[in-house]
């Protein structure tokens, strides 16, 4: 089974990385997560709200493991940082870097960083409202190729060994809590697609290569996402447990390009059938506060129910990952 979890992008699951007055931690950098998930998760803030005017901010190193398409295997990790403005404004960067391993290639390399900011509306001891606004930059690489002999040459790699998705996202939504319960809303917009991937399965027709298989995700121009996420917290002095369900909405079938952009008489823009739809994964965090400084973090997601097609690269069957996290 293979997981679809923003968005990452999260799309964009990968939604561990963290946002202290955010949006809980979607987890998974992959899972059908283009980045939605990457706006934190609530553990910190959970733990320790009554003591958060304390800090000026947090950072934050995570890793996070997955399974992908054909078995490739994705390795991520992640800094970030996050500062308080006061007692309800926060700002959150995450960077991360991908590694990625398959029958093709093994490959490495910056992905797409997130900046967000947070805003709390509404905060009383057993409910909160929060709206965040963020973007995701496209500085990852989306077009890593592989020699081939004896002619020389390159070949390029499918989306799936791409860190990058090539897009600027725009990311805005809320975040609500009522009592143990947590419910998230992230909408993903692609501001503009700069995709250069140039797999297609002909490409790799005459070559002695696994290369025929994998979806094609020429000059990829990504659909919006809608996320969902749930969760109900359970706590236990300085453990907490969050078992949750996420839904992710690709909302509409992506596209790509047959043909080069530069010969318009071979130029065509095609929809790829059955890449909008579902993904619904179920997640589970637990999480462990040392004093009020420093939080340990795990992470685990698999798909319940999946849309067919995945042409960025962000399926997975499974994501496991863990972070810490210290103030300052």
């Amino acid at each position: 089974m293979s997981l679809t979890i923003m968005n990452g992008s999260i799309r964009g699951l990968a939604l561990v990385i963290h946002c202290a007055l955010g949006f809980p931690n979607l987890m998974a950098q992959g899972s059908g997560d283009a980045g939605a998930g990457q706006l934190g998760p609530i553990g910190l803030l959970e733990l320790e709200r009554d003591t958060a005017n304390q800090f000026s901010g947090r950072v934050g190193l995570g890793y996070s493991y997955g399974i992908g398409e054909r078995d490739t295997r994705i390795a991520r990790i992640t800094a970030d940082v996050h500062f308080h403005i006061g007692d309800r404004v926060g700002l959150h960067l995450s960077i991360p870097y991908v590694s990625v391993q398959g029958e093709l290639s093994n490959k490495n390399a910056n992905g797409d960083p997130i900046m967000s900011a947070s805003y709390e509306f509404l905060r009383s001891a057993r409910h909160s409202l929060t709206g965040i606004l963020g973007v995701r930059i496209p500085l990852g690489p989306t077009r890593l190729d592989v020699a081939f002999l004896p002619e020389n040459g390159q070949l390029d790699l499918p989306m799936c060994y791409q860190p990058g998705l090539g897009s600027t996202d725009v990311l805005f939504g809320i975040n609500w809590r009522r009592d143990r319960f947590r419910v998230g809303v992230v909408f993903q917009h692609v501001l503009t697609d700069n995709n250069k991937n140039q797999y297609y399965n002909s490409g790799w027709a005459f070559h002695d290569r696994p290369g025929l298989d994998y979806t094609e995700g020429r000059y990829l121009r990504r659909a919006d996402d809608a996320v969902l996420r749930v969760q109900y917290v359970i706590n236990h002095g300085s453990l907490y447990v969050r078992p949750g369900l996420l839904g992710i909405y690709h909302l509409k079938d992506d596209e790509r390009v047959q043909g080069h952009p530069s010969s318009p008489l071979y130029y065509a823009v095609l929809p790829i059938a059955d890449s909008e739809g579902l993904t619904l994964n179920w997640t589970a965090d637990i999480g462990v506060a040392l004093g009020k400084r420093v939080l340990f973090e795990a992470s685990f997601t698999a798909p319940i129910v999946q849309r067919a097609l995945m042409p960025d690269g962000l399926s997975r069957s499974w994501v496991a990952g863990s972070s810490v996290s210290i103030r300052f």
